[in-house]
């Protein structure tokens, strides 16, 4: 049926010559593009309070008696956007409500708890606007769903079946039941799930909404068990024509990237609730720990590091609490960074969306053949990506702690001092000599003398042979990170500014964490305070290597004993899980 309605609405698309793709426009303005969904919150708040069935949304550190002391048992526990009843659980135990609690906190979806209604029937209306008069609309289909005995979600894929009971009312009650429906909302289109205790109540105004549906909406008297094959294929016909129709006239807003992105939670909220993937899932997260995340500190919950997990989650609180950030996108689509360069302008980076040790990053790319070259290898990483102005400045790493900056350090790209005698490629020898009587070496490493650091000094016209003026500082590569042999340099925490270091502790607060690494990049110093010099935070790392700072190139070792002891009373829940 799916692909019935699919080709009779491309083909009076055509035939009205309208684009069928821009039927996901609709109703882009409720599509939240951060989260990347139509979210039930927001949906929510255009039902009028006398028919909500008010959703609560559930937060990292919520237990059962905080759930309970929002809504009592049985409910319903639902992801914030899903379609077809998937993800949906019914909870009737408070054993069950901290087994759903538990896999929630190791999923990286938003879910939400709603209240049984006090109703006992179940209601399905689909409707749309009327194209011939956009400001009335039409009902398409009036359908009660009966489910099977012990089933208390309604859903195509479970013992549900459907009666259509458009027949069963007369004109002046298909009114009533209109004028309810435009009291509610302003959607174009959609299929609105009610309950109430029976057909007359409902028309009534006796009633509750527990969902509406306006991605895909389909008509379940496409299902009704009262509807001939005949009928079906009829008001299919018509419904295609509806929202072809509707699709033309559509309101004119800016385009928002709806379709992949709902397709791609849709499948994303199966897959969480399909135990061969899960089990999956947990053997490649192993394989992430073990190889990418190896040494790395272990010192907040589990909820808190899924809050911040991704850079897109850091820089929106960023931008939601006034903190400085570069302009940045996160994409999937490469021609979605190429729109972005072309408004504002190179220097640029680009990098994944999730990772560490500056793995995968590019930066800074001045040009579109480097956009294009560093595109290509950052799509081997992660599938979403980040592209974000870029400030040439100081590079700091902040670790901060509840109450207080512990340590500071500057971090620079790997670099030689030029004796005047010597090659490059000696004085990287005399460098890496002085890290390994340092004793800085596996931690801190060696310089290689690489194929990528060969290209860098190349651009600028140089090579290892190369025996430049006296005591100039060459930069080897422009990555800050360890592995192309990157350098610290500890900085006193005394000398941060009090508002520098108040700024440090509101973002730890922000996410409600014990440690976090905060990276910074300052056009000045940090003894300047941030408002008064070009500033960007970059992210926040809430599993950092804290071993690195007991091996800085220069500068005195910061007193890790003493840190450590602070860190190891702490109690951290879910530690260890990925």
């Amino acid at each position: 049926m799916r692909l019935q309605i699919t080709l009779y609405f491309i083909w009076y698309c055509l035939k009205i010559r309208t684009n069928p793709w821009a039927f996901f426009q609709i109703h882009a303005h409720f599509f939240d593009t951060q989260k990347g969904i139509f979210s039930k919150c927001d949906i929510e708040k255009q039902i009028p309070k006398k028919w909500r069935l008010e959703s609560y949304k559930i937060k990292y550190n919520h237990d059962v008696a905080d759930i309970l002391n929002q809504v009592s048992l049985p409910c319903f526990w639902k992801p914030e956007w899903g379609q077809n009843a998937h993800g949906i659980s019914y909870i009737d135990n408070k054993r069950d409500l901290q087994k759903f609690l538990h896999k929630s906190r190791q999923s990286n979806i938003n879910y939400l708890i709603q209240p049984a209604s006090e109703y006992s029937e179940e209601f399905e209306i689909c409707f749309s606007k009327n194209p011939e008069n956009l400001d009335s609309i039409m009902i398409h289909s009036l359908v009660q769903a009966e489910n099977g005995a012990g089933i208390h979600i309604s859903s195509i894929h479970a013992e549900t079946r459907y009666k259509e009971c458009i027949h069963e009312i007369d004109m002046k009650q298909c009114d009533a039941l209109i004028s309810h429906l435009q009291s509610l909302w302003n959607f174009w289109i959609g299929r609105v799930g009610l309950k109430a205790n029976s057909l007359n109540d409902l028309i009534a105004g006796k009633f509750q909404v527990f969902e509406i549906n306006i991605f895909i909406p389909m008509p379940l008297k496409l299902l009704a068990y009262n509807v001939d094959e005949s009928q079906k294929t009829i008001f299919l016909k018509k419904w295609a024509h509806t929202l072809a129709h509707l699709t033309k006239l559509r309101p004119k807003q800016p385009y928002k990237e709806v379709f992949l992105r709902k397709i791609a939670w849709h499948y994303k909220i199966k897959l969480l609730h399909n135990p061969y993937y899960m089990q999956l899932k947990k053997v490649i997260y192993g394989w992430i720990e073990k190889n990418f995340l190896n040494g790395c500190s272990d010192y907040n919950s589990l909820s808190v590091r899924k809050s911040c997990r991704s850079k897109f989650q850091s820089r929106e609180m960023f931008a939601k609490h006034g903190i400085p950030y570069a302009k940045w996108l996160v994409f999937f689509n490469p021609y979605t960074a190429y729109k972005f360069a072309k408004e504002h302008g190179f220097p640029l980076v680009l990098k994944p969306n999730v990772g560490g040790f500056s793995r995968g990053s590019h930066f800074p790319i001045n040009n579109f053949k480097e956009f294009w070259i560093a595109m290509f290898f950052v799509k081997f990483w992660w599938p979403t990506s980040v592209v974000e102005q870029y400030l040439k400045g100081k590079n700091y790493r902040v670790v901060t702690t509840k109450d207080s900056v512990d340590i500071a350090m500057r971090r620079y790209p790997a670099f030689v001092t030029w004796d005047g005698k010597n090659s490059i490629s000696e004085l990287i020898d005399v460098e890496n000599r002085v890290r390994e009587e340092m004793k800085l070496t596996p931690v801190i490493h060696l310089i290689e003398k690489s194929a990528q650091i060969a290209r860098h000094l190349k651009k600028h016209g140089l090579n290892f042979d190369s025996i430049p003026k006296s005591w100039e500082e060459i930069e080897l590569y422009h990555r800050v990170s360890l592995a192309p042999g990157g350098v610290l340099k500890t900085i006193d925490v005394k000398t941060i500014t009090p508002k520098n270091k108040e700024l440090f502790i509101k973002i730890l607060d922000l996410f409600e964490s014990n440690l976090f690494w905060i990276d910074v990049i300052m056009e000045q110093w940090i003894d300047v305070d941030y408002d008064k010099q070009k500033c960007i935070f970059l992210e926040v790392n809430s599993r950092p290597y804290l071993k690195m700072h007991a091996y800085p190139r220069y500068g005195q070792i910061p007193d890790m004993e003493k840190f450590y002891k602070k860190l190891d009373v702490l109690e951290v829940v879910d530690r260890g899980v990925f």
